[in-house]
C-alpha cells in the first residue's frame, strides 16, 4: 500500500499491484486490468490491454455462462483500452443486481474478471 494525499490534503491509501504494467508498455498477453467502480450502479468501466491489433470481443456474462450484453465487438489496436458497460442487457433492459463476468477474447486468449451490479 502507498500513502498519498488527495486534492484537499486528506491521506488516501492506494493499493500498488506488484508487476502491474506501465501504460507505456505493450502487454505480453490479453489482460483485464480492472473494473471500476466495482461494485457499481448503474454503469462500470472495464480497463484492458491487448498485445496485438485485431479482432476483440468484450462481453458481459451471467454466472451460468449466458451472454447478457456485448460491450464491444470489432478490431482494436495494440495497447490499453477502456470500455463502459451501461448495466443493460442486449435487449436494452436494466440487468438484475448480481455478480457478472466480463469476458475479453483477443486472438486465441480469453480473460475474465468478476463484477457486481448493485441496486
Amino acid at each position: 500500500l502507498e500513502m498519498t494525499l488527495d486534492s484537499v490534503g486528506v491521506p488516501t491509501l492506494l493499493a500498488v499491484v506488484a508487476g502491474a504494467p506501465d501504460r507505456g508498455e505493450i502487454p505480453e498477453k490479453p489482460v483485464v486490468l480492472g473494473i471500476h467502480p466495482n461494485p457499481f450502479n448503474p454503469s462500470t468501466t472495464i480497463s484492458f490491454g491487448i498485445p496485438e491489433s485485431g479482432p476483440v470481443e468484450l462481453g458481459v456474462y451471467d454466472l451460468q455462462g449466458r451472454l447478457v450484453a456485448s460491450v464491444f465487438s470489432g478490431d482494436l489496436g495494440v495497447g490499453y483500452h477502456e470500455m463502459t458497460w451501461d448495466g443493460r442487457t442486449a435487449g436494452g433492459r436494466p440487468a438484475a443486481a448480481g455478480i457478472y463476468v466480463a469476458r475479453l477474447v483477443s486472438g486465441d486468449e480469453t480473460v475474465t474478471m468478476k463484477m457486481t451490479l448493485v441496486k
